[in-house]
């Protein structure tokens, strides 16, 4: 789906990109959506796994692919798409928790498995800072990967 379909009127707005003050929660209630973005229906299922990175730790000019194995584990032929969000764990600036930064689509037979490597260039990585400038901090970054932006795994990131 291309938008979080809220569980409720009371859940308006809702989005994945929220920010840490915006979280706020309801009395007796979820604040998840009922379907978060990028879920999508089909007619079989898909499997996560060995989640790596080419590099753990890089240089603020530096790239690093992050790769992931899926597999359809269902009876039925299906497309996947495969979504790479991140989060900045301290910034200058405030950011959202998640943010989507890549994403690929893949088509899979019953069984078969395939591995799919997701780029995060310096301009993924990069914020505007306070002053303007276009710029990787240096810290920590989480990378989530998987079939939308609730259903992913992770792995953590050092920017030097």
């Amino acid at each position: 789906m291309p938008i979080s379909f809220p569980r409720s009127v009371g859940h308006i707005p809702s989005y994945y990109a929220t920010k840490k003050s915006a979280t706020r929660g309801y009395v007796a209630d979820t604040t998840t959506a009922l379907y978060p973005f990028g879920y999508g229906l089909s007619y079989t299922t898909f499997e996560y796994s060995n989640l790596r990175l080419q590099k753990k730790v890089i240089e603020p000019k530096e790239s690093v692919v992050v790769y992931v194995n899926i597999q359809n584990t269902g009876d039925y032929e299906g497309e996947e798409v495969v979504q790479l969000y991140i989060r900045d764990e301290v910034s200058s600036v405030v950011k959202p928790l998640r943010e989507l930064r890549d994403f690929r689509k893949i088509r899979l037979k019953p069984g078969e498995m395939q591995t799919v490597g997701l780029e995060l260039s310096f301009e993924k990585l990069a914020l505007w800072d306070a002053h303007m400038q276009f710029r990787v901090e240096p810290g920590t970054f989480t990378s989530y990967i998987g079939g939308s932006s609730t259903n992913t795994m992770s792995e953590k990131i050092i920017v030097k």
